[in-house]
Formats: C-alpha cells, sequence, structure tokens
C-alpha cells in the first residue's frame, strides 16, 4: 500500500525536476495537469517498457565521456577538500 502512494510522489517529483531543466525537458512538466491516476498509468507504462524505449547500454554513460566524468567528485577529491579545510 506504501508503495502506491510513494509512486505518487515520485511521479509528482520528477515532473516537478523537469520543470527547472531547459526546454524540450521542461515543457513535460505540463503533464503536471494530468490527474494523478492518469499520470500514474503512463508512468507504469514506461517505467515497464523503459529499456524498449530508451534502450539499455552495458557501460554507465558517465564513464564513457571524459566531460561527464569530470562534473563528479570523487572520494579522494572530498577527502582532500575536507583536510584543506581545517
Amino acid at each position: 500500500m506504501w508503495s502506491k502512494f510513494l509512486s505518487l510522489y515520485v511521479c509528482a517529483a520528477a515532473l516537478k525536476v523537469l520543470s527547472y531543466l531547459p526546454f524540450p525537458y521542461s515543457a513535460l512538466s505540463a503533464f503536471m495537469v494530468i490527474p494523478t491516476p492518469q499520470r500514474e498509468v503512463v508512468n507504469d507504462y514506461v517505467a515497464k517498457r523503459r529499456y524498449d524505449i530508451f534502450g539499455k547500454s552495458e557501460d554507465c554513460l558517465v564513464l564513457q565521456e571524459k566531460e561527464l566524468l569530470e562534473r563528479f567528485i570523487d572520494r579522494e577529491e572530498i577527502m582532500y577538500r575536507a583536510r584543506s579545510d581545517f
């Protein structure tokens, strides 16, 4: 039962996040006007078929592109910054 309530928040949260992204992703936040039960049906459909729709990669996209990898902070960098603050 809790999973049903959680999925309602997840769908709404995902649409809220989309509203902060650049166009065309932000345009998808317009789906908030659709009543929750109908959004839930679409969300379930996409979730079950996400690999068919978007494809699946064996490797993480971040590891494939150096520019994306540089946007992540690794553990050593965090530890170095923590030591330099004292």
